[in-house]
């Protein structure tokens, strides 16, 4: 069997075993957790940036940005991401990004369209006051295969944040 096609099957059963994983741990402690719908949502994010939280059941969130990025020394210009958040089930939301368009304005790295991303993510119970949704789902090989890469590959995200002050908190997304 050929490499790519290895590491396409490697990638793709490691990211459907994790959503798998997602779906499946159903928790009690979680229903004081999440929000539900009478909770206000979190649109203040400076761009498409996971959340460590999901939106509650049965919400529709849209987000859409720019970015001006700089990275290896060039300027890119990254336009207009768009996510959808749905909120399918209690701690757990759906999560289509649509393909968004990158232009170095300098430098020598490509421009070209991103992949569109299906996701999964559930928000998990975490101890010390944190909050942490991985997230987890393919990206299609839509984009520009020079910017991307060619074929699926996996989306994968650990998104957590944790309040410092009132109204104030740190937070992070690995990978």
């Amino acid at each position: 069997m050929p490499k790519r096609s290895l590491a396409y099957i490697r990638s793709l059963t490691t990211g459907t075993l994790l959503v798998l994983v997602l779906v499946s741990t159903c928790s009690s402690s979680l229903a004081e957790e999440c929000r539900t719908d009478a909770d206000a949502i979190a649109p203040d994010r400076p761009d498409i940036t996971n959340s460590s939280l999901v939106v509650p059941r049965g919400s529709l969130q849209a987000e859409k940005g720019i970015d001006w990025i700089v990275r290896h020394g060039s300027n890119e210009l990254d336009a207009t991401n768009t996510r959808r958040r749905l909120g399918v089930a209690h701690c757990a939301e759906f999560v289509p990004d649509v393909p968004s368009y990158t232009v170095v304005l300098n430098g020598s790295q490509p421009s070209g369209f991103s992949n569109t991303v299906v996701s999964f993510k559930r928000q998990l119970p975490v101890p010390f006051g944190f909050d942490l949704s991985p997230t987890a789902g393919p990206g299609f090989p839509s984009g520009s295969p020079k910017f991307v890469g060619e074929g699926y590959q996996p989306h994968i995200q650990f998104p957590w944040s944790h309040p410092i002050a009132d109204r104030w908190e740190v937070g992070a997304c690995l990978p």
